[in-house]
């Protein structure tokens, strides 16, 4: 129990373990078919605290941006830079801190699903290459995780969404959870050794 505790513990002091754990609970809040009103609300709430741990995103992918990278990092900074311009707009014209119309939130909302999707599938183009290669596990892990999160992708950047159910957004979600949790656990049990 001692290490379960502990490994929590070690997730909250860190902004990507705060998103995962909120993120387990999102998707587990999602397999409940049965869930209420009280259920949509928690898993409304922590979306929204998800989006605003996202915010910092941008300035990381900034300061850390490598002017000697390749094509494919360049255009995968570019992707991730729009999505989170775009996603933390919608959500702060959706909280009325900027003023913007309903169609235009939506518009920026479905724009930031969109780029999720090309950086989702740019990075299973990249991990394929990786796994042809070297056959590490967590590449492959990594694959799988991405590979299940392009049906989500392809839901949220149609305006009408794929008709996947609640259940289903939430195991498929889930299962890239899971896998996104065990690479931020391995990286930092890493750094906490160094």
């Amino acid at each position: 129990m001692t290490s379960c505790v502990d490994t929590v513990n070690y997730m909250l002091q860190h902004p990507a373990g705060i998103d995962k754990i909120a993120a387990l609970i999102v998707n587990v809040a999602r397999l409940n078919p049965l869930a209420g009103k009280a259920n949509g609300e928690l898993v409304s709430m922590l979306n929204e605290f998800r989006c605003i741990l996202r915010i910092p995103g941008l300035y990381k992918l900034l300061v850390n941006f490598d002017r000697e990278g390749s094509l494919e990092s360049h255009l995968s900074n570019a992707i991730n830079m729009c999505y989170y311009i775009t996603e933390g707009l919608a959500f702060l014209g959706s909280k009325q801190i900027i003023s913007m119309s309903k169609s235009k939130e939506d518009q920026l909302s479905l724009i930031s699903c969109r780029c999720w999707l090309l950086d989702t599938l740019l990075t299973i183009y990249q991990l394929l290459k990786k796994v042809r290669n070297t056959h590490d596990k967590q590449d492959q892990w990594d694959l799988a995780a991405n590979v299940v999160s392009l049906p989500l992708c392809l839901h949220w950047s149609t305006g009408s969404g794929l008709g996947l159910s609640k259940q289903q957004i939430g195991a498929l979600g889930l299962f890239s959870t899971v896998v996104q949790v065990r690479k931020l656990l391995r990286a930092l049990h890493e750094k906490k050794q160094q």
